[in-house]
């Protein structure tokens, strides 16, 4: 197929998307990815089968665009990591992560996904992403920091994580139980009585006890962490040796579509 008319079928592939008539996008995508891999074509893939609700088969054309040198290659990557967290296929996203760790460990969007499937495995290494996280405009990732410091052994820098976070928004519960215990420790009690009172105030279904140090979001459930060894290099971090696609391996899309 022709570079023009390759260029035309993706246009009309779009045009479908924007109609929302996704079989028709997966048929000329289909065609298309049997003589031309671009990651244009993956990304467009990715999104349809989403709209599809085959969340998992979107991960997989995601992570195969985010594979290919482009300049949305992050942009990919960070939404396959997304899918493959809300999967719960902590693993993959973890994969993903190392192969751009610089990226993933700058990108507050990324490091959110990462700090929480470490957690959510009760793996070490979320701290190399809680400066990151602490700074984020976003409440949730500044809780997701919080919640990524262990304080029954805490550091002095993690005490002022602690602080610093807490100074960016006092009325977050969340991150204020963390601070007041950090107070109580050190026997502040000035502080204590200041905040404490606000902080008993009971909320709707606030009777069921919570343990501190578990992630209660919707997005990090079951989140908790264990005893970490930060001068340790994390094992997710190692990449593990890419295992090259089977001959003759194309992303299909008839009936069920799935990309090895």
């Amino acid at each position: 197929m022709k570079p023009l008319k390759i260029q035309r079928q993706y246009v009309a592939a779009q045009n479908h998307f924007d109609k929302k008539e996704y079989h028709d996008v997966l048929g000329i995508l289909n065609k298309l990815l049997d003589v031309h891999k671009d990651p244009r074509h993956y990304a467009l893939l990715g999104a349809t089968l989403l709209k599809l609700k085959m969340k998992t088969e979107a991960a997989q054309a995601f992570q195969l665009a985010g594979g290919m040198e482009s300049p949305h290659k992050i942009k990919y990557m960070r939404e396959a990591m997304r899918l493959h967290f809300s999967n719960n296929d902590d693993i993959n996203v973890l994969r993903l992560g190392a192969r751009i760790l610089k990226e993933a460990i700058a990108d507050p969007d990324m490091a959110v996904l990462m700090s929480g499937a470490l957690m959510r495995q009760e793996l070490d290494g979320a701290e190399a992403f809680r400066n990151t996280l602490a700074r984020s405009d976003e409440p949730t990732h500044r809780q997701l920091a919080a919640r990524s410091i262990r304080l029954q052994d805490r550091s002095d820098e993690e005490n002022k994580c602690i602080l610093e976070i807490f100074e960016k928004d006092p009325e977050d519960r969340i991150v204020r139980n963390f601070y007041l215990s950090a107070m109580r420790d050190a026997l502040d009690y000035d502080i204590i009585r200041k905040y404490e009172p606000i902080n008993s105030r009971k909320s709707p279904g606030a009777n069921s006890k919570r343990s501190p140090t578990r992630c209660r979001s919707s997005i990090y459930a079951g989140a908790t962490m264990k005893r970490r060894t930060p001068s340790r290099v994390p094992e997710w971090a190692r990449e593990s040796p890419k295992t090259p696609p089977r001959k003759g391996t194309t992303c299909r899309t008839a009936g069920a579509a799935s990309c090895a």
